[in-house]
This record gives structure tokens, C-alpha cells and sequence, in this order.
């Protein structure tokens, strides 16, 4: 985006030329989708059913496209390495059409009301589980050799899929290696919980946003001093 295009100079009166400049700096921005957007997201966490004491929080929040999910291992009440998430939505036409990826992913399971075990030991089974669930996405390997993963993303991809469709949804963690800092870490945990009613979406200004605000303003400033400097000059010649 060339600045200088977006000078006035002409002989125009100074609100016109305000207005000239902000129209064309707001449509530079409008073309380079540089304006605030609407984004929401929902927190909650997951509390063992069976196993050792733990704690992991949940965050769910839009992104274009879809969501992106965060779960992270309350290391004040112990720390765990993440093996499994599983978690429940909606819209049951939308599950095994989902797009999910992570950088700690190994595999992704969707059926309706079906998933559960997902080999290596992650699963969630006994009494009083939530299970099975929509969709179960494998976090790493078995054991800690290969990968101690305490906080874990990814995102789920697909159409019409927002922060409305985890909203009083189950979500399940598979937790291993679960003990103290410093100690042997021996236990393993299994947890569910429920996420509350998202909030609405709310406006967000992005750091684009911002900045484009400012340069709007700068233009405008710009342009009347300008006009100040030409009728100050025409002024000394008469």
C-alpha cells in the first residue's frame, strides 16, 4: 500500500478533502480485510471420574474457518502427560466431516456417540463415564519417553463450525503419568466435565484494526495541515 496515494493535494476545502482521504484509506482497508472481526470463545475444565487427582483446562475459541481447541494440565494440582481428548458437539450431521489437526495429534476418530477406545491405552472407560463420545482425537505416543505433553492444541475445521457447538457439550482428557513435580509420576487419570453456555460473540479489534484506525486518523491530520500550509501561502502572495 503506496502512502503517498492517499495525500490530498488539491484545492479542495478542508472537510472535503477530509473526507476524501478517509474514504479512500477505509477502502484500503476494507480491500485488505483489515477491519475488526467478531470472535467468541468458551472455557471450562475436566475433573477425574477414576484415577488420580488432576485437573486440565479447557478453551475453545473461533478462529476463521472453525475453532481451536486448548487443553492444559493444571500443574498446581499435578502435573500429566495429555494422551487422549474426546469431546461432543451439536450438530451430529456436521461429525466425520470435521477437519483436525495439531501438532501433537496422532489420530482422529468420529462417530456419532461412538468413539472411545483409542488404542495404547487411551481411553475412557469405567463407571460413570460420559463415553463414548462424538469425536476422540490421540494426543502423542504411550508413556513419557517419546513426549510429555502437558498443554496440547488443534483446531477443527469445517462448515458452520463455531464456539456454539461445544456449548453444554461433554469433553473427556485421558491423563497418564500423572503425579508431583519431582515425583515418580506412577498414576494415570481419567476426566469429563461439561462446558458451560458460550457467551455471544463479542467485537474484537485486531492489532490491523488498530492500526488502521491510526492511519485513518494520521491521513486526515495530514490533509488538513496541508490545506493550512496552501491557504497560508496564498494568503502572504495577496
Amino acid at each position: 500500500m503506496k502512502v503517498s496515494s492517499f495525500f490530498c493535494f488539491t484545492k479542495k476545502s478542508a472537510p472535503t478533502l477530509i473526507t476524501s482521504c478517509i474514504l479512500a484509506t477505509g477502502g484500503a482497508l476494507v480491500s485488505s480485510g483489515l477491519l475488526s472481526a467478531n470472535a467468541a470463545s468458551i472455557s471450562g475444565s475436566v475433573s477425574p471420574f477414576t484415577g488420580d487427582p488432576a485437573k486440565v483446562d479447557l478453551l475453545v475459541q473461533d478462529i476463521t474457518g472453525g475453532v481451536q481447541v486448548t487443553a492444559t494440565v493444571d500443574q498446581s494440582v499435578s502435573i500429566a502427560d495429555i494422551r487422549g481428548i474426546w469431546f461432543d458437539i451439536s450438530d451430529n450431521s456436521l461429525v466425520g466431516s470435521l477437519s483436525i489437526a495439531g501438532s501433537d495429534v496422532t489420530q482422529v476418530q468420529q462417530i456419532v456417540n461412538g468413539v472411545n477406545n483409542l488404542g495404547g491405552g487411551a481411553n475412557l472407560n469405567g463407571g460413570g463415564t460420559f463415553a463414548p463420545y462424538d469425536v476422540g482425537v490421540e494426543i502423542g505416543t504411550p508413556g513419557i519417553g517419546a513426549n510429555d505433553i502437558q498443554s496440547t492444541m488443534f483446531t477443527v475445521l469445517g462448515a458452520g463450525v463455531n464456539t456454539s457447538l461445544f456449548a453444554s457439550e461433554n469433553f473427556g482428557v485421558r491423563l497418564t503419568s500423572v503425579g508431583a513435580v519431582g515425583s515418580s509420576r506412577s498414576g494415570s487419570s481419567k476426566l469429563q466435565g461439561t462446558l458451560p453456555t458460550t457467551p455471544p460473540p463479542t467485537p474484537v479489534p485486531e492489532p490491523f484494526t488498530i492500526l488502521g484506525t491510526a492511519v485513518v486518523l494520521g491521513f486526515g491530520v495530514a490533509c488538513v495541515h496541508q490545506n493550512s500550509l496552501k491557504g497560508r501561502k496564498k494568503t502572504a502572495k495577496a
